[in-house]
Parts: structure tokens; sequence; C-alpha cells
């Protein structure tokens, strides 16, 4: 059997899901561990020690022990954020020469599909095996070395990245209506040929791609937190074909719609 010493750069004390219902806020307080917030949906409006935050959709936040903090509007009803502590252990005894990572208190995550997941399989090994888990603590690591992975410091945006990012926004508001390539296209206004190929050098990622990605996020918000049938959630994403919602959600998410529901059902999820 091969023992391998682990020390944890981080130690994680828990963490979970909030999905609103337009009820209530953030309360007013101080702690004493790290906390990283990654809203996926809807607005968070924050303050720490009198300097105000607005965290957009696929945005980054960490919020810093011994710091008042509070909320500084009320949960808007499509508000959704992910949120972890953690705090930093002492060295002492241990090789301090280990890679740094630097972490901006406010970013743009450039991989939020893939942070979402970090965040929802973490929830499913807190929920099995408890957040102080090797797992658990790598896959926290994993999610502040993506939120560290970022440019600090401002680059001058090329027109094409601007144009793509309207793209982004527009597919995000209206993913779950009749899109096509064109449609999107039309709306930038420019050729469907150039759009897609600035939005995939920007994200890596088709324009058809982005919809399905969008659509499937929203499906397992549905399936999570509401009563509804597959049926239903498939048409509430945009889907006319039932039977190619749940193939393309088995693709991207590794099961089928039902037993997604049934397994993640008892994660950590807060709603308010």
């Amino acid at each position: 059997m091969l023992d391998i010493s682990y020390i944890p750069p981080i130690r994680v004390e828990w963490g979970g899901q909030l999905v609103s219902r337009g009820i209530g806020g953030h309360a007013q307080r101080r702690i004493e561990s790290y906390e990283l917030i990654f809203v996926h949906a809807g607005v968070l409006n924050m303050e720490e020690e009198d300097q105000a935050f607005t965290i957009n959709p696929g945005e980054a936040f960490v919020l810093w022990p011994g710091r008042m903090h509070r909320g500084t509007q009320p949960y808007p009803e499509d508000l959704a954020f992910f949120w972890v502590h953690f705090t930093l252990p002492s060295l002492m005894g241990h090789d301090k020469e280990r890679a740094s990572l630097k972490l901006p208190q406010h970013s743009v995550v450039k991989r939020p599909d893939f942070l979402a997941e970090l965040f929802r399989r973490y929830l499913d090994v807190q929920m099995k095996s408890g957040s102080t888990s090797p797992t658990a603590q790598t896959l926290v690591w994993l999610m502040l070395c993506e939120v560290g992975d970022q440019d600090i410091e401002p680059k001058p945006v090329k027109a094409a990245a601007v144009i793509a990012g309207r793209a982004y926004t527009f597919i995000r508001r209206h993913f779950h209506e009749h899109l096509t390539v064109q449609y999107i296209a039309d709306q930038m206004p420019c050729t469907s040929k150039y759009l897609s190929r600035i939005y995939h050098e920007t994200y890596g990622v088709t324009l058809t791609e982005a919809v399905h990605q969008m659509r499937i996020e929203y499906a397992r918000s549905l399936l999570l937190n509401t009563n509804q049938s597959v049926s239903q959630i498939a048409l509430a994403c945009g889907f006319t074909d039932v039977s190619y919602f749940l193939k393309l959600f088995k693709r991207h998410v590794g099961s089928t719609a039902l037993s997604f529901r049934k397994l993640r059902a008892r994660s950590n999820i807060v709603t308010e």
C-alpha cells in the first residue's frame, strides 16, 4: 500500500449553494475564515468594511476574515451562488518554498462552467465524506487556482472580444428561446461565420455548444430546486424535443436527468 503524506495548502470548513426565492439577504457579520463566493445567476451586492462590491454572474469574490461584511440589497429572485469557507493553516515545520497563489478579491472567472462543476463535485464529496477529506480539500484548492488564474491587471480588450462578450450575454439572457447561430449573429450584428470564429477563440466553445451548456446548467438548477417533470424542464430550457434534451443532458453531466436529481438533491443547498 502506498502511504502518501498530505499537507493541504488550505483547510476547508464548509460550503454550500444558495438559491434565492427573493426573500431575505446576506447577514451582517464578521467571520474568522475566508469565504469564496461564486455567483452563477443573478447579482449579489455586498459591502466589506464600507467598500461596496457588485458580483455579477460568472464572477468570484473572496470575503476576508475579521472584516465586517453584509449584503446591501435583498436577494433578487434569480440569484444563485456557491460558497465555501476555508482557512490557511500554518506551514511551520513544513516546506515554505511551495508555489504561491495570488488570489484577487473580485474577478471575472475565465471558465465559469468548470468552476461551477468543481463546486458541485465538492458538495457531493462534502455530503459523503465531509469537508476535511483529502478530496474535498483538493477540490477547493482547484477552485482557488481557477479563480487565481486570472489577469489582475486588465489588458486592452479587442473589438472581437467585445462582440463575443455581447453574444455571451445575449445567449445567457435568451438561451430558453429558439436560437440559431444566424439569429444570434443578426443581433450583434455581424456575419454568422465571423461570430462563430471569434466566439470560439474567446470562450473555447462553439455558439451551439454555449447554448447547450447554458440550457443544461439551467436544467440542473430546475432538477434540484423544483418539482417540475423532466418534460416541463426540457421545455423551460428551450428544448422542443425531450429525447434530444435527455441525450444532451447525459452527454454533458454524465448521468440521466432523473439520476442526477436523486443523487444531488441532498447536497447542501440553501434557499432564501
